[in-house]
Order: C-alpha cells, then structure tokens, then sequence
C-alpha cells in the first residue's frame, strides 16, 4: 500500500499531535499528585541520603582510625643493662644487655603499641626478643 505525500504529511501531524498530548496527560499526572504521594517519595528520598551519609561517615571513620598514629616511649636503650623474665612460668629473672629495639614504629592504638614493641637482647643464655613491658632497666649505682 502507497502512501502520497499528502497523506504521509497528515500522518506525521496526527502522530505528533497524539505525542503532545500523551506528554501534557503525563505532566499533569504528575502535577495532581497527592499529599500523600509527595510525602512518600520525599521519606524515600531522605532515607537514601541517610544511608549514603552514614555510609560516607563509616568509611571516614574507618579513615581516621587507620591513620591515627600512637608513639610510645620507653626508658630502655640500646647498651642498656636489663633484667627480663625468660617464661611466664618460673619467676625466675635473666640478665642481659639490648642489641634491638623495635619500638621506633607507629602503631594505631596504645594497647597495640603495648604488644608489639619488643627487644633483641643478648644474655648468657642467648639472643631472645622480649616485649618491652617484661624487662626491667638496671640502674648504675654511684
């Protein structure tokens, strides 16, 4: 079937004709939205900006934790004369002098910095590492 020009022309004017009018149908739904129907899509909108702040405030925080640095200082020396515990066991105590300290690091937390700062100290009965909060320094008597 052929269409004339005409005829093709008034086709294209009646189909535009229909969209324009679909379009003012749907604007005008929308404009005659409830109360109600606002207040929906504005709760939803909120508890979605909700969710992303306190997403973004989790991950800054996060953030914040990693990079918070703790320094601690301790009396004890490379060269110095100390008196450690061997085992948790006997009461026994060793005597050494520290080669290593291992407690010029940054460490996230104090309780961190706690159990992880050691020294490589060098005894009659060998090399140990021993955490820093077991050894006690010996001072020289003048």
């Amino acid at each position: 079937m052929k269409l004339s020009r005409s005829q093709l022309r008034d086709i294209k004017k009646s189909f535009k004709k229909k969209n324009n009018e679909d379009r003012v149908d749907e604007d005008e739904t929308e404009q005659s939205k409830s109360r109600h129907d606002v207040k929906k899509i504005f709760k939803k909108e909120k508890k979605d900006n909700e969710k992303n702040q306190n997403t973004n405030e989790k991950k800054r925080l996060k953030k914040a934790k990693k990079e918070k640095n703790v320094s601690i200082e301790w009396n004890i020396e490379v060269g110095d004369a100390v008196e450690f515990k061997t085992s948790n066991r006997d009461d026994s105590f060793e005597f050494g002098i520290v080669l290593k300290l291992t407690k010029d690091e940054n460490y996230q937390n104090l309780k961190q910095a706690m159990n992880n700062c050691c020294a490589l100290i060098l005894a009659h009965s060998g090399n140990f590492w021993v955490n820093l909060r077991n050894i006690l320094k010996l001072e020289d008597e003048d």
